[in-house]
């Protein structure tokens, strides 16, 4: 069995460290688990730091990188249709 995880963060809140208690476990078990974490904090379980894998566009609109403050704002924006 193949597992895929995807997550913006891999520290921080619940959903953030109940997949990483997941991953680790399937790890335990012997199974194919990947883990793909844009805000990638933690090394002591191996995920991929998929931030690498974005265009610069996808990088300001997720708030990753020098433009933060305008991926906020953009995401407001988004929302209202502008």
């Amino acid at each position: 069995m193949k597992i895929l995880h995807l997550s913006k963060m891999d520290t921080g809140g619940g959903a953030a460290d109940g997949f990483v208690r997941i991953h680790q476990a399937l790890l335990g078990q012997g199974v194919e688990s990947v883990a793909y974490v844009l805000k990638q904090k933690r090394r002591d379980v191996p995920m991929v730091a998929a931030k690498g894998l974005l265009n610069p566009w996808q990088k300001l609109v997720w708030g990753l990188g020098p433009g933060h403050r305008q991926g906020e704002a953009l995401r407001g924006q988004a929302g209202r249709g502008l």
